[in-house]
């Protein structure tokens, strides 16, 4: 996998974009980089290797992604080329495709449906699955947030089936991977759980250990992904040691905030305390608190922070944190009154604009913050 992300790396390794584009202009004129002569299929993967290193590569970046798709044109035809080495090539030939779509769009149009026409008529189950993942990608660019969820929908059952089908190597996680964070980005946070979740099955069957032990950590995200229109479900007991009981809170938007009392969260505690103090009859907040249980009373009176607080009993696991899989701080999630998640992103600028939409113009909430609902309109 290495070698391909390198390829991407030595692209765009010529400095700010509008340099190069002009050293591309200037050099593009240059003779066209030669391909080896008489290759055998053992050549042109040294030439492919050759032209995505950076101590190997010569030519402006569009020379370099024309040769590197010619090469790879050329592996794929040959009859005594390894369906590893044609696999190689087919990844090769994608990739420089992607930088010569700038300056040749026609080229690109033609040779990428050619490519993958190819692909569909080949009998080896490898060479179709190839072009079912392409096809996603390429789907998924296309995915915003006013898409319907039954697009998104649709991406994630047909993941499912390639998943299904093909297993759950590199290929895979790594468009499932892209798959999540375009959904995320959308707001199809429902349809991205799915991946997780069809992600997290197929890694527990793998005969490979080191592959089977990155299931829990899909789980967990397709549990937090998950959440719009759910209940959390609270692993970890208060500071005082008892259970959150939830008739506590009933009637309110919650905010469940997992943070730190390192310095650079105290601006997000100090605006979440301005929130509970302004309304305090319809708002409260169960902290996760992400440290050492011995410093949150230090923290605590520092900040005088006004809420209860999950802590773990080991500080080297927060059964809060290994549940939903967060490893980033500050992570809100806001709950309705009905006690279901309105948003997982309820952080910074976007927690106050769903506690104004809530707490100050409640006639819009359902409708502008989706209480009720997740998502993917559910």
């Amino acid at each position: 996998m290495l070698r391909y992300l390198t390829l991407f790396a030595v692209l765009f390794a010529s400095g700010p974009l509008h340099a190069q584009q002009a050293r591309t202009e200037g050099e593009d004129s240059n003779e066209a980089i030669q391909l080896p002569k008489d290759a055998s299929p053992g050549d042109l993967v040294a030439f492919l290797d050759r032209m995505s290193s950076r101590d190997g590569a010569t030519g402006s970046r569009f020379e370099r992604a024309k040769a590197i798709f010619a090469a790879a044109e050329q592996l794929r035809g040959m009859d005594d080329a390894s369906d590893e080495q044609q696999l190689y090539a087919v990844r090769q030939a994608f990739f420089a495709l992607i930088f010569i779509q700038r300056q040749e769009p026609e080229f690109y149009d033609r040779e990428r449906a050619a490519l993958l026409a190819s692909l569909r008529r080949d009998d080896r189950q490898a060479f179709k699955v190839f072009a079912v993942r392409e096809d996603l990608v390429v789907e998924s660019r296309t995915l915003t947030s006013d898409s319907a969820p039954e697009k998104a929908n649709e991406l994630a059952e047909r993941f499912g089936e390639v998943t299904r089908s093909h297993g759950c190597d590199r290929e895979t996680v790594n468009l499932g991977r892209s798959l999540i964070r375009k959904m995320r980005q959308t707001k199809h946070f429902f349809s991205a759980s799915r991946i997780s979740f069809v992600m997290a099955d197929a890694m527990e069957a793998s005969a490979e250990e080191t592959v089977r032990a990155m299931a829990a950590n899909y789980r967990a995200e397709a549990r937090f992904l998950a959440l719009p229109g759910n209940r959390v479900e609270f692993v970890c007991p208060l500071s005082t040691g008892e259970s959150v009981d939830w008739k506590d809170y009933e009637g309110k938007y919650v905010l469940v905030y997992y943070w730190h009392g390192h310095a650079r969260y105290s601006g997000g505690l100090r605006s979440i305390k301005d929130w509970l103090m302004k309304h305090p009859r319809n708002f409260a907040v169960v902290g996760v608190y992400m440290g050492s249980p011995k410093a949150l009373d230090g923290y605590v009176e520092e900040h005088e922070l006004p809420w209860d607080n999950l802590v773990p009993d080991d500080i080297r696991r927060n059964p809060m944190a290994e549940y939903y899989g967060v490893r980033r701080l500050p992570v809100g999630i806001l709950i309705g009154r009905d006690g279901n998640v309105v948003s997982v992103e309820a952080e910074g600028d976007e927690l106050d604009r769903l506690l104004t939409t809530m707490l100050e113009r409640p006639k819009t909430d359902a409708v502008t913050a989706g209480e009720g609902r997740n998502s993917d309109g559910r």
